[in-house]
């Protein structure tokens, strides 16, 4: 959580449960109906924007979704 709490310290402070703050969480921690309503907005008048965008966003390959990378390379001593 913000500002270094845990979830449980910041429910007790309210006086919640974690499984009240999580399902609160689940049903308000989205886009706001507003926000929604524009990006569908969005999508049908420009439909081959987002459609482009969809298809050249680079995916995870088998490297990354493993969690293995190349190793980092030492800076050289100036």
């Amino acid at each position: 959580m913000g500002r270094g709490k845990t979830v449980a310290e910041a429910v007790k402070k309210i006086g919640v449960t974690e499984q009240t703050y999580y399902r609160w969480k689940k049903k308000y921690g989205g886009p706001r109906i507003d926000q929604a309503k524009r990006l569908k907005d969005l999508e049908q008048a420009q439909p081959d924007v987002f459609n482009h965008i969809n298809e050249t966003a680079p995916r995870p390959t088998a490297a990354v979704a493993c969690g293995s990378r190349q190793p980092r390379r030492r800076a050289s001593p100036r």
